[in-house]
Protein backbone atom coordinates (compact mmCIF):
# COMPACT_ATOMS: atom_id res chain seq x y z
CA UNK A 1 0.00 0.00 0.00
CA UNK A 2 1.69 3.30 -0.96
CA UNK A 3 2.56 5.43 2.12
CA UNK A 4 0.20 8.51 0.61
CA UNK A 5 -2.54 6.39 0.83
CA UNK A 6 -1.71 4.57 4.51
CA UNK A 7 -0.29 7.97 6.16
CA UNK A 8 -4.29 9.29 5.70
CA UNK A 9 -5.64 6.23 8.22
CA UNK A 10 -4.96 4.99 11.80
CA UNK A 11 -7.15 1.92 11.07
CA UNK A 12 -6.90 -0.30 8.36
CA UNK A 13 -9.86 -3.08 7.49
CA UNK A 14 -9.39 -5.75 5.37
CA UNK A 15 -12.06 -8.47 4.01
CA UNK A 16 -10.14 -11.92 3.18
CA UNK A 17 -11.40 -13.65 0.64
CA UNK A 18 -10.95 -12.24 -2.73
CA UNK A 19 -7.72 -9.47 -0.70
CA UNK A 20 -5.40 -11.73 1.14
CA UNK A 21 -6.10 -14.83 -0.49
CA UNK A 22 -8.16 -16.35 -3.43
CA UNK A 23 -9.20 -19.79 -4.74
CA UNK A 24 -6.25 -21.00 -2.03
CA UNK A 25 -3.56 -19.23 -3.17
CA UNK A 26 -1.83 -16.27 -1.04
CA UNK A 27 -2.41 -12.79 -2.88
CA UNK A 28 1.00 -11.44 -4.03
CA UNK A 29 2.00 -8.55 -1.18
CA UNK A 30 -0.75 -9.48 1.31
CA UNK A 31 2.28 -10.20 4.07
CA UNK A 32 4.44 -7.50 2.87
CA UNK A 33 1.46 -5.22 2.92
CA UNK A 34 0.31 -6.32 6.40
CA UNK A 35 3.58 -6.15 7.91
CA UNK A 36 3.98 -2.70 6.53
CA UNK A 37 1.13 -1.10 7.91
CA UNK A 38 1.72 -3.05 11.54
CA UNK A 39 5.15 -1.59 11.20
CA UNK A 40 3.94 1.96 10.59
CA UNK A 41 1.75 1.37 13.83
CA UNK A 42 -1.38 1.21 12.29
CA UNK A 43 -4.20 -0.63 13.89
CA UNK A 44 -4.91 -3.81 11.82
CA UNK A 45 -8.25 -5.58 11.85
CA UNK A 46 -10.01 -8.64 9.70
CA UNK A 47 -13.64 -8.86 8.71
CA UNK A 48 -14.63 -11.70 6.47
CA UNK A 49 -18.31 -12.61 5.62
CA UNK A 50 -17.51 -16.13 5.89
CA UNK A 51 -19.75 -17.81 8.27
CA UNK A 52 -18.60 -21.49 8.28
CA UNK A 53 -15.22 -21.49 10.59
CA UNK A 54 -15.02 -20.93 13.69
CA UNK A 55 -12.16 -18.07 15.26
CA UNK A 56 -9.62 -21.03 15.69
CA UNK A 57 -10.11 -22.26 12.50
CA UNK A 58 -10.23 -18.67 11.06
CA UNK A 59 -6.81 -18.29 12.68
CA UNK A 60 -5.61 -21.72 11.04
CA UNK A 61 -6.60 -20.29 7.40
CA UNK A 62 -4.15 -17.70 7.81
CA UNK A 63 -1.44 -19.51 9.12
CA UNK A 64 -1.85 -21.76 6.07
CA UNK A 65 -1.72 -18.46 3.85
CA UNK A 66 1.77 -17.21 6.32
CA UNK A 67 -0.62 -14.61 7.74
CA UNK A 68 -0.87 -16.20 10.95
CA UNK A 69 1.67 -13.70 13.14
CA UNK A 70 -1.21 -10.81 12.31
CA UNK A 71 -4.10 -12.60 14.09
CA UNK A 72 -2.97 -12.97 17.72
CA UNK A 73 -5.64 -10.86 19.21
CA UNK A 74 -8.88 -11.87 19.15
CA UNK A 75 -10.43 -8.51 19.24
CA UNK A 76 -8.89 -7.84 15.53
CA UNK A 77 -10.67 -10.77 14.02
CA UNK A 78 -14.25 -10.95 12.78
CA UNK A 79 -16.35 -13.02 10.77
CA UNK A 80 -19.84 -13.22 10.28
CA UNK A 81 -19.83 -16.23 12.38
CA UNK A 82 -18.79 -14.18 15.41
CA UNK A 83 -21.09 -11.20 14.29
CA UNK A 84 -23.74 -13.53 14.32
CA UNK A 85 -22.92 -14.72 17.80
CA UNK A 86 -22.32 -11.31 19.44
CA UNK A 87 -25.68 -10.10 18.24
CA UNK A 88 -27.77 -12.78 20.00
CA UNK A 89 -25.69 -12.20 23.17
CA UNK A 90 -26.66 -8.74 23.35
CA UNK A 91 -29.66 -9.50 22.94
CA UNK A 92 -29.74 -12.00 25.73
CA UNK A 93 -29.60 -15.33 24.10
CA UNK A 94 -32.95 -17.52 24.67
CA UNK A 95 -35.66 -18.17 22.39
CA UNK A 96 -34.55 -20.98 19.29
CA UNK A 97 -33.53 -20.17 16.04
CA UNK A 98 -33.52 -22.59 12.86
CA UNK A 99 -30.06 -21.84 11.58
CA UNK A 100 -29.44 -22.76 7.67
CA UNK A 101 -25.24 -23.07 7.60
CA UNK A 102 -22.00 -24.74 8.21
CA UNK A 103 -21.39 -26.79 12.15
CA UNK A 104 -19.42 -24.14 12.93
CA UNK A 105 -22.55 -21.43 12.79
CA UNK A 106 -24.94 -23.57 14.42
CA UNK A 107 -22.30 -24.03 17.19
CA UNK A 108 -21.88 -20.07 17.44
CA UNK A 109 -25.88 -19.42 17.56
CA UNK A 110 -25.69 -21.98 20.74
CA UNK A 111 -23.21 -20.05 22.43
CA UNK A 112 -24.60 -17.18 22.57
CA UNK A 113 -27.62 -19.30 24.92
CA UNK A 114 -29.77 -19.94 21.89
CA UNK A 115 -31.77 -23.61 21.10
CA UNK A 116 -30.46 -24.20 17.57
CA UNK A 117 -33.45 -26.25 15.74
CA UNK A 118 -32.05 -29.17 13.55
CA UNK A 119 -35.46 -30.94 11.76
CA UNK A 120 -34.25 -33.65 9.53
CA UNK A 121 -34.48 -32.37 6.16
CA UNK A 122 -36.59 -33.98 3.76
CA UNK A 123 -34.63 -34.07 0.17
CA UNK A 124 -37.29 -34.57 -2.64
CA UNK A 125 -39.86 -34.42 -1.03
CA UNK A 126 -43.20 -32.31 -2.61
CA UNK A 127 -44.81 -28.77 -1.22
CA UNK A 128 -47.46 -30.51 -0.15
CA UNK A 129 -45.43 -33.26 1.98
CA UNK A 130 -43.64 -30.10 3.88
CA UNK A 131 -46.30 -27.83 4.34
CA UNK A 132 -47.67 -31.15 6.27
CA UNK A 133 -44.89 -31.32 7.86
CA UNK A 134 -45.00 -29.89 11.50
CA UNK A 135 -42.57 -26.80 12.41
CA UNK A 136 -41.07 -26.06 16.34
CA UNK A 137 -43.54 -23.49 17.29
CA UNK A 138 -40.64 -22.16 19.55
CA UNK A 139 -38.74 -20.85 16.80
CA UNK A 140 -38.39 -16.70 17.02
CA UNK A 141 -35.08 -16.73 14.89
CA UNK A 142 -34.27 -17.81 10.89
CA UNK A 143 -30.65 -17.55 10.36
CA UNK A 144 -29.16 -17.75 7.05
CA UNK A 145 -25.50 -18.47 6.51
CA UNK A 146 -23.72 -20.39 3.63
CA UNK A 147 -24.77 -23.94 3.33
CA UNK A 148 -23.53 -26.49 0.37
CA UNK A 149 -26.19 -28.59 0.93
CA UNK A 150 -28.81 -25.91 0.86
CA UNK A 151 -31.89 -27.30 -1.02
CA UNK A 152 -36.06 -26.32 -0.99
CA UNK A 153 -36.08 -28.11 1.84
CA UNK A 154 -34.46 -25.12 4.07
CA UNK A 155 -36.04 -22.39 2.26
CA UNK A 156 -39.72 -24.18 2.43
CA UNK A 157 -38.99 -24.54 6.06
CA UNK A 158 -36.98 -21.21 7.06
CA UNK A 159 -40.01 -19.10 5.32
CA UNK A 160 -42.81 -21.24 6.92
CA UNK A 161 -40.92 -20.22 10.21
CA UNK A 162 -40.94 -16.90 9.24
CA UNK A 163 -44.96 -16.43 7.94
CA UNK A 164 -46.20 -18.87 10.91
CA UNK A 165 -43.93 -18.46 14.29
CA UNK A 166 -43.21 -14.70 13.20
CA UNK A 167 -39.67 -15.41 13.21
CA UNK A 168 -37.16 -12.95 12.67
CA UNK A 169 -35.12 -13.75 9.72
CA UNK A 170 -31.36 -12.97 10.41
CA UNK A 171 -28.81 -12.92 8.10
CA UNK A 172 -24.80 -13.49 8.11
CA UNK A 173 -24.57 -11.69 4.94
CA UNK A 174 -25.75 -10.97 1.49
CA UNK A 175 -22.60 -11.79 -0.88
CA UNK A 176 -24.25 -12.80 -4.40
CA UNK A 177 -21.08 -14.30 -5.30
CA UNK A 178 -17.45 -15.28 -3.97
CA UNK A 179 -14.28 -15.48 -5.62
CA UNK A 180 -12.92 -19.21 -6.09
CA UNK A 181 -10.12 -20.68 -7.88
CA UNK A 182 -9.02 -19.77 -11.58
CA UNK A 183 -11.08 -16.17 -10.95
CA UNK A 184 -14.29 -18.07 -11.23
CA UNK A 185 -17.63 -16.41 -9.86
CA UNK A 186 -19.13 -18.57 -7.23
CA UNK A 187 -22.57 -18.23 -5.70
CA UNK A 188 -22.83 -16.87 -2.15
CA UNK A 189 -25.19 -16.36 0.82
CA UNK A 190 -27.17 -13.52 -1.02
CA UNK A 191 -28.42 -15.62 -3.87
CA UNK A 192 -29.94 -18.11 -0.59
CA UNK A 193 -31.06 -14.58 1.34
CA UNK A 194 -32.66 -13.54 -2.15
CA UNK A 195 -34.63 -16.67 -2.53
CA UNK A 196 -36.33 -17.07 1.10
CA UNK A 197 -36.75 -13.29 0.93
CA UNK A 198 -38.85 -13.61 -2.44
CA UNK A 199 -40.99 -16.74 -0.86
CA UNK A 200 -41.67 -15.07 2.42
CA UNK A 201 -42.28 -11.40 0.74
CA UNK A 202 -39.92 -9.80 3.14
CA UNK A 203 -36.35 -8.31 3.84
CA UNK A 204 -34.11 -9.43 6.59
CA UNK A 205 -34.84 -8.04 9.68
CA UNK A 206 -31.29 -7.88 10.42
CA UNK A 207 -27.91 -8.32 8.58
CA UNK A 208 -25.42 -8.91 11.00
CA UNK A 209 -22.39 -8.74 8.92
CA UNK A 210 -21.28 -6.64 5.81
CA UNK A 211 -22.73 -4.55 3.68
CA UNK A 212 -24.34 -3.74 7.55
CA UNK A 213 -22.00 -1.35 9.75
CA UNK A 214 -23.06 -3.51 12.84
CA UNK A 215 -19.35 -4.74 13.07
CA UNK A 216 -17.48 -2.08 11.36
CA UNK A 217 -18.98 0.55 14.51
CA UNK A 218 -17.71 -2.39 17.17
CA UNK A 219 -13.97 -2.20 15.21
CA UNK A 220 -13.80 1.20 15.20
CA UNK A 221 -15.01 1.27 19.17
CA UNK A 222 -11.96 -0.98 19.71
CA UNK A 223 -9.57 1.04 17.71
CA UNK A 224 -10.20 4.20 19.03
CA UNK A 225 -10.07 6.15 16.66
CA UNK A 226 -12.66 8.70 14.33
CA UNK A 227 -14.61 6.81 10.95
CA UNK A 228 -12.73 8.55 8.88
CA UNK A 229 -9.29 7.45 9.96
CA UNK A 230 -10.56 3.97 9.02
CA UNK A 231 -9.93 2.54 6.04
CA UNK A 232 -12.04 -0.65 4.59
CA UNK A 233 -9.94 -2.89 1.79
CA UNK A 234 -12.24 -5.54 0.02
CA UNK A 235 -13.13 -6.74 -3.69
CA UNK A 236 -17.05 -6.20 -3.44
CA UNK A 237 -19.72 -3.79 -3.32
CA UNK A 238 -20.69 -5.04 0.14
CA UNK A 239 -16.92 -4.27 1.50
CA UNK A 240 -17.18 -0.50 0.26
CA UNK A 241 -21.32 -0.05 1.68
CA UNK A 242 -20.12 -1.61 4.89
CA UNK A 243 -17.34 1.04 4.94
CA UNK A 244 -19.51 4.19 4.23
CA UNK A 245 -22.12 2.89 6.33
CA UNK A 246 -20.20 3.48 9.43
CA UNK A 247 -18.40 6.54 8.08
CA UNK A 248 -15.39 4.70 7.35
CA UNK A 249 -13.70 5.25 3.53
CA UNK A 250 -12.98 1.96 1.10
CA UNK A 251 -10.77 1.29 -1.12
CA UNK A 252 -11.50 -1.51 -4.11
CA UNK A 253 -9.27 -3.67 -4.92
CA UNK A 254 -9.32 -5.96 -8.13
CA UNK A 255 -8.06 -9.11 -6.84
CA UNK A 256 -11.26 -10.81 -6.18
CA UNK A 257 -14.98 -10.33 -7.13
CA UNK A 258 -15.03 -6.88 -8.17
CA UNK A 259 -13.64 -5.57 -11.63
CA UNK A 260 -11.97 -1.62 -13.08
CA UNK A 261 -16.00 -1.48 -14.45
CA UNK A 262 -17.62 -2.20 -11.55
CA UNK A 263 -15.40 0.45 -9.21
CA UNK A 264 -16.20 2.61 -12.16
CA UNK A 265 -20.10 2.25 -12.77
CA UNK A 266 -20.76 1.94 -8.88
CA UNK A 267 -22.52 4.96 -7.64
CA UNK A 268 -23.80 6.70 -3.81
CA UNK A 269 -22.70 4.38 -0.70
CA UNK A 270 -21.30 1.61 -3.50
CA UNK A 271 -18.42 4.47 -5.15
CA UNK A 272 -14.92 3.33 -3.43
CA UNK A 273 -12.71 5.92 -2.66
CA UNK A 274 -9.93 4.06 -4.23
CA UNK A 275 -9.71 1.42 -6.38
CA UNK A 276 -5.93 -0.28 -6.67
CA UNK A 277 -4.81 -3.35 -8.42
Amino acid sequence: MPSSLADGYDCVVFDCDGVLWSGGETIAGAFATLDALERAGKKVYFMSNNSSRGLAEFRRVFEAHGLGRFVRDDARVWNSLTAARHWFEERGGGGAAYVVGAPALKAGVAAAGVRVVEPEPKRGAAPDELADMAIDPGVDSVVLGFDKNYGYFEVAYAVRCVLENGAKLVVTNRDFQFPAQRGLKMPGNGAFVAAVCAAARKEPDAVVAKPEPYVLRKIIEDAGCAPSRVLMVGDMWSDVVFAHGAGADAALVLSGVATAADGDAWTGAMAPDYVVA
